[in-house]
């Protein structure tokens, strides 16, 4: 009967209001004003607003989501932040603009054979969303049976500091139901780090948990909000604008778990350029997505930014004539045309730049251009930044013209700009590649006639002479 009874609830069970009371004695708020806090599954509201409540969190700054209609109506008589959707494929809110969230998902799966529903709502949220800010407390509610399946352990471990898992008291446990409360990691653990946490975790939740019980002194303190906005919505409803902004704000489907694991596993690395890149040649890396999300100051303001292209379609017809005989030929000509967005963190409007003129304007602003490069050279730094080694400078220091001949004002040897490009393209040679760990075998050296190409391929080879030489 519990089971029909769970089914027929869509799965959802209320956490009672005596366990909700005990939870709230373990947190509290920094500074209840300045932070904001969820549930995106949050039945008619009640846990959360109780603990809203005994934490001092007004109305205003609490978030609920009900995908059930009835329930919906009531989180509706608490707060106007209310959506009614579907928390993991519909709800948007943008990336750090929480501070806490209460997780109590429906329990069970949707259809056979399918992921435990639970373990999407984590995910949605914390992975993929990324709707908790770093620092910021997420408070799980789940079957232990469910916290001890080998993806949920291995989220807890990822994801979470500070970890403190708890049973409900005996008399309130129907579902065997356990609580999770953690600290949001600002990157997920790894490694050796990561499978000694596992195997500490999958021990615990072998066993007995302690129990929830009243506490003297919280062990958690709710953050204050690092992020100005807060979006919270129903991604079924809105205008070609406000999707815009969305995609800006939480990286669209390019942040899901799903992309996410498919670009991991062609082993994606930005390639770092052989030198410093100019405004233009950065504009353009800029496009490609590579330093999305990122936080630049144009006009003033702070801007999230997001980079993608789009094909821009050129038709025209050539006439060729012979003789008697006239040739229409038509040309279908394909471009990627740079596309950099940016979403003013204040209002939420968003600006678009588009193209070559676009693009230019973007970087009209010195300050904006400096801000952007910096945000690119920090993604992938340049092989080469004219920062030539001592040794390398001693080498070609000793290059010499037999006949003596000179440019006018520079002494005999390589030009200072030749000795740069020599030493880039010997530093690029000798620098393993960060996508596969193994050194270049070569590479192009292209420049204008007079440039002295063959004068600098001799420099070069004679780089790598004395390196065998000293080495």
């Amino acid at each position: 009967m519990a089971r029909l009874a769970n089914t027929a609830n869509h799965g959802f069970q209320a956490l009672d209001p005596a366990a909700v009371a005990l939870l709230a004695t373990y947190v509290t708020a920094a500074n209840p004003a300045a932070c904001r806090i969820a549930d995106p599954c949050a039945g008619e509201g009640a846990a959360a607003w109780q603990l809203a409540s005994a934490w001092g969190i007004p109305a205003d700054r609490l978030y609920l989501n009900e995908l059930h209609t009835e329930r919906a109506a009531a989180c509706r008589g608490i707060t106007p932040n209310t959506t009614s959707c579907d928390t993991v494929r519909w709800l948007r809110a943008n990336r750090h603009g929480l501070q806490l969230v209460y997780l109590n998902p429906p329990f069970g799966t949707q259809a056979a054979g399918d992921e435990r529903s639970e373990l999407q709502f984590f995910r949605r949220v914390i992975e993929e969303g990324n709707w908790l800010q770093s620092g910021g407390i997420a408070i799980l509610v789940t079957p232990q049976d469910v916290f001890a399946k080998p993806a949920v352990t291995q989220h807890l471990a990822r994801h979470y500091d500070n970890l403190t898992i708890l049973a409900l008291p005996a008399a309130l446990r129907r579902w065997r139901e356990a609580i999770v409360i953690g600290v949001r990691r600002a990157r997920a653990r790894s490694g050796h780090a990561l499978s000694d946490l596992i195997t500490t975790l999958t021990t615990q939740l072998a066993q007995s948990l302690p129990e929830l019980t009243p506490q003297v002194a919280p062990r958690y303190t709710i953050p204050v909000a690092t992020n100005s906005t807060m979006v919270w919505e129903d991604a079924t409803i809105g205008t070609p604008d406000q999707a815009t902004t969305d995609v800006v704000m939480t990286g669209g489907a390019t942040n899901t778990r799903a992309y996410r694991s498919a670009i991991d596993a062609l082993r994606v690395a930005h390639l770092r350029p052989l030198g410093p890149l100019s405004a233009t040649a950065a504009a353009a890396r800029i496009a490609t997505g590579e330093i999305n999300g990122a936080t630049i100051v144009i006009d003033g303001r702070p801007h999230i930014i997001k980079g993608s292209t789009t094909e821009d379609q050129t038709v025209w017809v050539e006439t060729k004539e012979e003789g008697d005989t006239t040739t229409l030929i038509t040309h279908h000509v394909t471009r990627q045309v740079p596309v950099v967005m940016a979403v003013d963190v204040a209002d939420g409007s968003v600006r678009r730049y588009e193209g070559d003129a676009g693009l230019q304007k973007l970087l009209a602003d010195p300050a904006t251009a400096e801000a952007l490069l910096a945000a690119i050279t920090a993604v992938a730094p340049p092989v080469y930044a004219y920062d030539m080694d001592a040794d390398t400078a001693a080498t070609l220091a000793t290059l010499k013209r037999k006949d003596g001949r000179t440019l006018p004002g520079y002494a005999n040897g390589l030009l200072p700009m030749q000795k740069h490009v020599v030493a880039g393209v010997t530093r690029y040679l000798t620098t393993p590649d960060p996508r596969t760990g193994t050194r270049p075998k070569g590479t192009l050296l292209n420049a204008e006639m007079g440039a002295g190409k063959s004068t600098m391929g001799i420099a070069i080879a004679h780089w790598f002479h004395q390196q065998s030489l000293t080495k």
